[in-house]
């Protein structure tokens, strides 16, 4: 880029002459008139959301701006069914933001009786069960155990028709998941859904022990159910 269009774009001119600090101002001018025009027609606390989730890392503010003024223009104007903006969000906001697992946060299990896995956890491995959750929307009872630093997630089904029971129906008891856990959840599942893997949930949601969940479809994970989690009180 040549000094001269350089001075266009920053805030201080690299060129020290007063036509070129004269243009540089009315440049700035005029481009705060036109966002304050376009806020106008946008939804302000949409724009705000989307500002909140877009990550800034080796980002230009304008550049991370601009992205999120045009999500939110076509989620108002032209898609309302959160395509159009979720993938401009995904594809360009999102691309400084590379997803980092710190840890595996849990393997789930699928067992067909809670109870009687729970002894062979305890009498056996000399385990100790310290949870006991229902997560009733998700149609399953879990049971956790602690080993290591690495949390054992037993997974027994509520409902003939529950998610667990369909995967024990098809591939009978065994691994179900594994979890991985990641510091800004909602930009993981961004980046993940950008690098083309296929995403079960569109959002996180919650899951066992507060955590913010988030399943990666198998079929872009080798086979392998993948479950992002994130603990928002750490």
């Amino acid at each position: 880029m040549s000094k001269v269009s350089a001075a266009f774009i920053c805030r201080k001119p690299v060129i020290d002459h007063p036509a070129v600090e004269l243009l540089n101002y009315a440049f700035q001018s005029f481009f705060k008139m036109f966002v304050r025009s376009i806020n106008i027609f946008i939804n302000r606390q949409q724009m705000e959301y989307y500002k909140s989730q877009v990550g800034t890392t080796g980002m230009n503010p304008a550049y991370r701006y601009s992205i999120c003024l045009i999500a939110t223009f076509c989620r108002k104007f032209v898609d309302k069914n959160h395509t159009v903006y979720i993938s401009l969000i995904d594809t360009f906001a999102f691309k400084n933001n590379i997803m980092q697992a710190t840890h595996i946060e849990h393997i789930g299990i699928a067992v067909k009786n809670l109870q009687e896995s729970i002894k062979f956890y305890e009498d056996v491995l000399g385990l100790e069960c310290y949870n006991l959750e229902e997560i009733a929307d998700q149609k399953v009872r879990t049971a956790f155990f602690m080993v290591g630093q690495t949390k054992i997630e037993l997974l027994e089904s509520t409902a003939d028709d529950g998610p667990v029971a369909k995967f024990i129906a098809k591939r009978g008891e065994g691994i179900h998941h594994i979890a991985y856990a990641v510091k800004g959840i909602e930009k993981a599942l961004a980046h993940a859904r950008a690098k083309g893997v296929q995403t079960i949930d569109a959002r996180p949601r919650q899951g066992a022990e507060g955590l913010d969940i988030a399943f990666l479809h198998p079929k872009s994970t080798f086979g392998v159910l993948t479950e992002l989690c994130e603990d928002k009180n750490k």
